[in-house]
């Protein structure tokens, strides 16, 4: 369905889509719910697209960076890189005081930071992160996000991430992100 072989991908009524941020919404519009992930307020919605992109753009990256990262100083800065990133996004698209990112209520943006924090487990098995190294109020919310019970009935087995990760860890990983990764371009 995606002619770069990434997932997620989606066929509904005979038509595909894919990339995880465009599903999101896509499965939003398409199953309007009693419990939506999204605000009624556009602006609102705006800001988590902002959001969003910044995950995208420099988080997710960043993420790879350190997992890449062969050499101490290398790895160094890469988690330097990564605990910033983090910790950027936390300041500047979280509502303080709330549960989730945006308040009180699990929304997008939660939904999209999820599987990076779902996978900090290998930079801390592996790359020397220490989660009290984000902050303590990021300490608290990835602890609520490893908790929440949809986030556990949905992400992979511990497992099904070492094997996939070892080839990033040992930078001989060939996926476009990968490439990208070491290029140090963006994901096109």
């Amino acid at each position: 369905m995606n002619l770069q072989g990434l997932v997620p991908a989606l066929e509904h009524d005979g038509k595909a889509l894919y990339e995880s941020l465009v599903l999101l919404e896509y499965l939003e519009d398409a199953f309007p719910s009693t419990n939506p992930l999204r605000s009624p307020d556009p602006h609102e919605n705006g800001l988590v697209r902002l959001a969003s992109a910044q995950i995208s753009n420099v988080l997710v990256p960043s993420y790879y960076k350190l997992l890449q990262a062969q050499e101490p100083q290398q790895q160094k800065e890469a988690k330097e890189a990564l605990i910033q990133a983090f910790k950027d996004v936390w300041d500047q698209w979280f509502v303080k005081g709330g549960e989730w990112s945006r308040g009180e209520k699990f929304g997008v943006l939660d939904c999209v930071i999820a599987p990076w924090i779902v996978r900090l487990d290998i930079l801390v098995e592996h790359r020397d992160l220490k989660i009290s190294e984000l902050g303590e109020g990021l300490e608290g919310y990835v602890k609520r996000i490893l908790e929440r019970k949809s986030v556990k009935d949905t992400i992979s087995e511990k497992e099904a991430y070492k094997s996939v990760y070892q080839r990033y860890l040992n930078n001989t990983a060939e996926s476009e992100v990968a490439k990208a990764t070491r290029k140090g371009e963006w994901l096109k």
